[in-house]
């Protein structure tokens, strides 16, 4: 979806391009050179080292910086390019308000396309047209309610695909069309048929163009499996999530494993199969770990909770129907003790949240937030840190705190005690 991005950089690469354009930057900080910048937030866009959130976040500060410098009447095609992966990078943001990066990203995907035209820059208009659908369809998910109007964009990229000549913009379109085709029901309409094939086809295409990047393979196989089980295969379902979990790995892409890893479970568990449906949640825990640790989370602190709870509360059952009652206990505990550590760690903690997981702890948490009235200096932090580092270690020990230990809890505990900041520690077991 990359509106900079062309086919799968390596690494390294990626890595030497953003050291190179920085030194750049850095030597006349006061005088940057715009298209450095936008270059720079393409490259922080594609990385693939490094926190994935933070990323993001230094993919939109360049790209804003570049839009400072740039007039579209001069410069019009790097003004696009620059709004254009803004628009992206507001799509998968992970800070902030997720309805206000979906309306950020779709105006960027606007601007973006007042001035890429089809016929000079057929890519990037393409891959702005996508966003702009994206943008689109995920608000009107986001609100519960069907948007068909959003569909116009991809059918727009399909239609002219002659003239853009590119299998990646084209598949992108082709899947994202048909993931909108399927959030409309099928069942009861006398056009049903022709709409399974037309889906059909629309996801081979996509596995077409995007088949070669083991992520987007993985994306579409999963899409294929839903749409197989709204026609009732359900061992052609079983087969494209299993091809799915084969094709990536939880190492490289944590997110996209473990939710593929949980629709397979949860069909399992359908079917009280309750072994593989345990073996398989216990590789969606797995990975969700590694997505935790890299800080790659749902936009809104309500979809974090439900993702981490939800997830936990049907692996425990799964594993406790499987016979390993003891463990089941452990994967609920670690759910609930996850959720509360995050609210309980954010810079708003939402008490009304904390007290619908756990109205005990959460009455505990509010009093101690109403008497918590001194903070704690720097050097009483300094006096007393062996104290701290003893309770970190203790805390870290407990299910779902091993962040505590973490090098983001240390320096947010540093940073806190340095502002003269109340320190406080919540252990939510």
């Amino acid at each position: 979806m990359a509106i900079l991005a062309s086919p799968q950089a390596e690494p390294q690469k990626t890595e030497q391009a953003i050291s190179l354009l920085r030194q750049a930057v850095e030597c006349d900080p006061d005088n940057p050179v715009a298209n450095d910048l936008t270059t720079l937030g393409a490259m922080y866009g594609r990385r693939k080292i490094g926190d994935r959130a933070q990323n993001i976040e230094n993919a939109i500060s360049y790209s804003q910086g570049a839009l400072t410098l740039l007039d579209p009447e001069a410069d019009s095609q790097s003004w696009g390019l620059a709004h254009g992966n803004l628009s992206l990078m507001y799509l998968e943001r992970m800070q902030g308000d997720s309805k206000a990066n979906l309306d950020l990203a779709f105006s960027h995907a606007r601007d973006a396309l007042k001035v890429l035209s089809m016929v000079e820059h057929p890519r990037e208009w393409g891959f702005a047209q996508n966003n702009l659908g994206v943008a689109a369809m995920n608000s009107a998910r986001a609100d519960g309610r069907p948007s068909p109007w959003s569909s116009r964009h991809f059918v727009i990229v399909l239609t002219r695909s002659k003239e853009i000549r590119d299998e990646e913009v084209i598949g992108l379109a082709a899947l994202n069309l048909a993931r909108a085709r399927m959030d409309q029901p099928f069942g009861g309409c006398e056009n049903a048929e022709r709409r399974f094939r037309r889906t059909e086809r629309l996801l081979g295409l996509a596995l077409s163009g995007l088949g070669n990047a083991a992520t987007w393979r993985a994306q579409v196989l999963r899409e294929q499996a839903r749409l197989a089980s709204l026609a009732g295969d359900e061992d052609l379902a079983d087969s494209h999530l299993d091809t799915a979990m084969r094709v990536i790995s939880a190492d490289e892409a944590p997110l996209d494993f473990a939710k593929i890893a949980s629709a397979m479970a949860n069909r399992y568990m359908q079917r009280q199969m309750w072994l593989e449906s345990a073996e398989v949640f216990e590789r969606a825990l797995d990975s969700m770990k590694r997505v935790r640790l890299d800080r790659i989370s749902v936009s809104s602190k309500e979809d974090a909770i439900k993702s981490i709870t939800n997830l936990n509360r049907w692996a425990a059952f799964s594993i406790a129907r499987a016979g390993n009652t003891e463990r089941a206990a452990q994967v609920l505990e670690e759910g609930r003790a996850t959720a509360l550590g995050d609210l309980a760690s954010g810079e708003d903690i939402d008490i009304e949240l904390i007290c619908e997981i756990d109205p005990f702890l959460g009455s505990q948490l509010r009093r101690e937030l109403e008497s918590s009235k001194s903070a704690m200096s720097y050097d009483a932090w300094l006096h007393h840190n062996s104290e701290s580092n003893r309770i970190r270690d203790e805390l870290a020990a407990r299910p779902g705190l091993q962040w505590v230990r973490g090098r983001n809890a240390v320096s947010d505990i540093e940073t806190a005690a340095t502002r003269d900041w109340p320190i406080m520690f919540v252990n939510p077991t």
